[in-house]
């Protein structure tokens, strides 16, 4: 098969993903893997987290490292499926198979999602692994998201971008600059913009449609794919509990476990349904009045999709800024309302969705929305050889 209009036939690309509490890192890269596979080129997806990636084996080559996540939101120590922390064999087991699979692969783009400018606790595998690519002549690309965690030190900057001037032919920022650009988040931004391409926000496609009246006018609470969302969740049914005359839906992400769904449903008053996660959700969100959420990359996407107001509760737990440097960027925009963790309650959460803006704002709608085709056609293009500075 030959790619069409770039003449490149059968690119290969291997993308490496570690997602290490939530599922958002894994979703948008799942999304970009699709949209390769879609134009032809021979993708191999290297994921290291638990569960199974959202793409078809048949038309891509899943590679299923050994599962491994942090122990907690300080992201200081990795454990493996059963909880244990890892030790040197594990690490060195996981990575010989890594080298393996990219040997066998042969790709023409190495794409490392995060890294250089984050999980350094997986470097015993990554650094081998763009060694390896550099050696064989193939082309790297970090795949970043709009927003990143800024550095504990200056020095970790400067050391990120030094390994993308050294080693990377391209960095992908899955945003909009329109909207937010790397330097509000990432010191270095400056030395490595000739790297830099925005793609647009890797939005997940609409999925199909919910039944009629379902989420419409609704307050709709989405709790994502990550283990620290509970508070929220709790906090959400005791609002909904002094708020009878408007009906409340809360979405529960798969980490959180069958027994405390149950618990949830249970306390729930009757103008509340808890339920977990639906593939119909951005149906449902169209439609609500307002969204309550935390501010990870893939929630808000999903809010620019749907034009819908939002409250959001960014998580900030041990130092996170990231998810607080977003929710900033829709307060100011006029699209959102910010609660910060330490002052949930809920009498505060029931007040902002009382005080939440009644539509977007302008500057939220037209930001670019087709971040996998995007990334996919960039990817493309770099594996040709024929990169265009003009992009950038």
């Amino acid at each position: 098969m030959t790619t069409p209009a770039l003449g490149v036939p059968d690119p290969g690309v291997m993308i490496w993903v570690q997602h290490l509490m939530g599922i958002g890192h894994r979703r948008r890269a799942a999304a970009i893997v699709r949209a390769l596979a879609e134009r032809g080129a021979r993708v191999a997806f290297a994921s290291g987290g638990a569960g199974a990636p959202e793409v078809d084996p048949d038309r891509v080559r899943v590679v299923a490292l050994p599962a491994v996540r942090a122990a907690d939101a300080r992201y200081r120590t990795l454990v493996d499926a059963h909880g244990h922390e890892v030790d040197d064999a594990w690490r060195a087991a996981r990575r010989d198979a890594l080298l393996a699979a990219f040997a066998e692969h042969a790709p023409q783009v190495l794409v490392t999602e995060t890294w250089p400018f984050g999980r350094r606790l997986l470097r015993f595998e990554l650094e081998p692994l763009v060694e390896h690519a550099r050696a064989a002549g193939c082309r790297i690309v970090s795949s970043i998201r709009d927003v990143l965690q800024p550095p504990s030190k200056p020095s970790r900057a400067r050391d990120a971008a030094d390994r993308v001037r050294a080693s990377y032919d391209a960095v992908l920022v899955h945003g909009d600059p329109a909207f937010v650009g790397l330097d509000a988040s990432f010191p270095e931004t400056g030395r490595i913009r000739d790297r830099i391409r925005y793609t647009g926000y890797v939005a997940q496609g609409p999925g199909p449609d919910a039944p009629p009246g379902v989420g419409e006018g609704e307050v709709v609470v989405s709790a994502g794919g990550g283990v620290v969302a509970h508070r929220l969740v709790e906090i959400a049914i005791e609002s909904a509990r002094l708020d009878r005359g408007r009906r409340w839906r809360v979405l529960v992400g798969p980490n959180a476990g069958a027994d405390a769904l149950a618990a949830w449903c249970r306390a729930a008053p009757a103008n509340t349904v808890v339920e977990p996660n639906r593939t119909d959700f951005r149906s449902i969100l169209s439609r609500a009045r307002v969204s309550v959420s935390q501010a990870g990359y893939n929630t808000v996407t999903d809010l620019l999709a749907a034009g819908v107001p939002a409250v959001l509760v960014p998580f900030a737990a041990e130092g996170e800024r990231e998810q607080s440097i977003r929710a900033r960027v829709l307060a100011e925009a006029g699209a959102a309302r910010v609660i910060e963790e330490e002052r949930l309650t809920a009498e505060a959460l029931l007040g902002a969705v009382r005080r939440a803006p009644v539509q977007v704002a302008p500057k939220c709608r037209p930001v670019r929305l087709e971040g996998a085709a995007e990334s996919a056609a960039a990817i493309i293009e770099i594996a040709s050889g024929a990169a265009d500075p003009s992009h950038r």
